[in-house]
């Protein structure tokens, strides 16, 4: 149609079948007969295509069905010629010669043998003949009749509509079963070299295109566009046809030399049970079309959300190339969240894949300032630091236009510390660890915070685990830690309150032995562990003094708790021996001397 600039808002909801909108206008006083400079009415246009509801309203109203266009055709030709179901809607309305109105109403084969075979064929309108009348409203009997008279069974009306065409049309499966039978062409074409079989496969009437089949249809007969049954019941995803189609000989020889073209005329028509028919038939899924474009990538240029995700399921087909544009940097160029959302959800393409200038599509959202298709990428983990061929990561270019972006970059800061697990504690320390939180970035460090009422320390720390120093004995802190990454630092934990030792120094060593057997030059002995309050003992010191005046005064060191081996001492001698213990707040008393003794060396 051309001149659609010039259309009325009649034209538009007439064209696009919006039958109450239309209703609304011509309540409002609209003319149903305006036209424009193609002299085509809202109803030529209905009838077009094939609006039966807007058509009924047109007529309502008092469209007028004699009106012609500027190729002189009326609403019925129009009808006629696109081969659509609304003909009968117009006929049902038009003044047609009494015996057809009769017909309508009854299907007495008396009215037709009252008149001879003659007389019947000068009864017409609009070049429809009472065969085709017959066709049209279903009348097999008469039908029957006519052909028993001798009326031709491939007589044409106009656009060159032959009885089996409208039987087809309207799905009529008896009327078209005596036409074959009193040898009706099967193969006939009309005025846009439609097959009947074409039209039963367009509307999706398996049945009657079943049947046709059976008895030696041609599938592979092309209309005016060079497109076959099996086009368009794959265009419009009448996968029984398709079915039907694809069980004949010649419907798989089709299928060979046409895979290309249907499976992307399957994605063009969102035609999904077609489209899993041509997966059975092991059709192509990565050929390319005239224009370069893989049926994948029509579906993503078309937005079909569900081809799309049965495309995504496909496990031997590829979306993803290294260094070339794909569905998500797509998506995301052509701001298409839906797909967006499918795409990522599938996992199917690497969230962070160049193209062939290095971007990521994180990138391009950035560029575009699209927040929402920005936190969908992030949240299925894109990175907003990977640089480009140019050295430029979407976080800089956020950072150089001072866009609302960078907000959300901000938000990618670690999550809050949920757990902080006291490991020990002294006078003057305090030993934790955490449970590291989830971050989208790598965790660069923490801070700590220890506070009380005397005093406020800062630590910062690599590891989940940190000793804090220098604090106050017998005092509670209140300590709470954060993490840090790249973006920033999350937000505090709950503060957790811990309390430092009141540390005192250890209680004086009893129960100093000697361990037997007594040796010769050495002695070994024990103690009990002193009891201390806080801090732990870090050191125990042992003076070892002769009962002899020859012998010096020897002293020991050990960090061992109960126990200690003195070695080179003189032989068959007795001793003093006396220990203390240490902490950080210094030494504990001296013990008790204890006699120690060496044997003789019997050798």
């Amino acid at each position: 149609m051309r001149h659609s600039s010039d259309w009325s808002k009649l034209h538009i909801k007439a064209r696009d079948n919006d039958f109450n909108g239309l209703e609304d206008l011509l309540k409002k006083g609209m003319d149903p007969n305006t036209t424009k400079s193609d002299n085509w009415t809202p109803l030529h246009l209905a009838c077009l295509n094939d609006n039966l509801e807007s058509i009924e309203v047109l007529i309502k109203y008092g469209s007028d069905l004699s009106l012609k266009e500027n190729n002189g055709r009326k609403a019925l030709h129009v009808a006629l010629h696109s081969g659509n179901v609304c003909i009968r809607n117009i006929l049902n309305h038009s003044k047609i010669p009494e015996l057809f109105e009769a017909l309508k109403k009854n299907d007495d084969c008396e009215l037709i043998k009252k008149n001879s075979l003659n007389e019947l064929k000068k009864i017409k309108y609009e070049t429809l003949n009472i065969l085709h009348f017959a066709c049209i409203y279903n009348k097999p009997a008469v039908l029957h009749e006519l052909l028993q008279m001798g009326m031709d069974p491939n007589e044409k009306c106009i656009y060159k509509q032959t009885g089996l065409h409208l039987s087809a049309i309207y799905n009529h499966h008896s009327c078209s079963n005596i036409l074959i039978a009193y040898k009706a062409k099967m193969n006939v074409c009309n005025i846009k070299n439609e097959t009947p079989l074409l039209i039963s496969a367009k509307y999706g009437y398996r049945y009657n295109a079943e049947y046709l089949l059976s008895c030696g249809a041609d599938p592979l007969i092309k209309n005016h566009v060079q497109l076959t049954p099996l086009h368009y019941a794959v265009f419009r995803d009448n996968y029984k046809c398709v079915e039907i189609l694809l069980s004949t000989k010649r419907g798989r020889k089709e299928l060979h030399y046409q895979k290309r073209n249907l499976v992307h005329l399957a994605v063009k028509g969102k035609s999904i049970h077609s489209l899993k028919i041509l997966e059975k038939y092991k059709c192509n899924f990565e050929m390319l079309n005239d224009y370069g474009e893989t049926p994948f990538q029509v579906a993503l240029k078309n937005n079909s959300l569900k081809i799309i995700s049965w495309f995504l399921k496909l496990k031997k087909c590829s979306f993803y190339k290294k260094k070339q544009t794909n569905a998500i940097h797509l998506s995301v160029l052509q701001k298409k969240m839906p797909v967006l959302e499918i795409l990522l959800k599938s996992k199917r393409i690497p969230i962070d894949a160049k193209d062939e200038n290095g971007n990521t599509a994180i990138f391009y959202s950035v560029q575009q300032e699209s927040i929402n298709f920005t936190r969908a990428l992030l949240k299925y983990g894109a990175k907003p630091r990977i640089v480009n061929n140019m050295g430029s990561s979407p976080f800089d270019v956020a950072n150089e236009q001072n866009l609302k972006l960078i907000t959300l970059f901000k938000k990618l800061h670690p999550q809050r510390i949920n757990v902080i697990e006291h490991l020990s504690s002294s006078s003057t320390s305090i030993t934790i660890t955490w449970l590291i939180p989830k971050s989208f970035e790598k965790i660069e460090n923490f801070k700590i915070k220890a506070k009380s009422t005397h005093q406020c320390q800062h630590l910062v720390s690599n590891d989940n685990w940190c000793q804090i120093n220098f604090l106050m004995p017998n005092v509670e802190y209140s300590i709470k830690i954060k993490a840090f990454n790249y973006f920033g630092s999350g937000k505090y934990s709950k503060p957790k309150s811990i309390s430092t030792r009141d540390s005192k120094k250890p209680s004086q060593i009893t129960n100093l032995t000697q361990i037997d057997p007594v040796k010769d030059s050495e002695i070994f002995i024990k103690w009990d562990q002193p009891k201390y309050n806080g801090d732990p003992i870090i050191e125990y010191e042992i003076q070892v003094n002769g009962i002899k005046t020859s012998f010096e005064e020897l002293f020991f060191s050990t960090s061992n708790n109960t126990s200690f081996r003195i070695f080179g001492l003189p032989e068959n001698n007795a001793f003093f021996v006396k220990m203390r213990s240490k902490n950080k707040l210094g030494w504990s008393h001296w013990s008790y001397e204890a006699i120690m003794l060496t044997k003789k060396n019997e050798n």
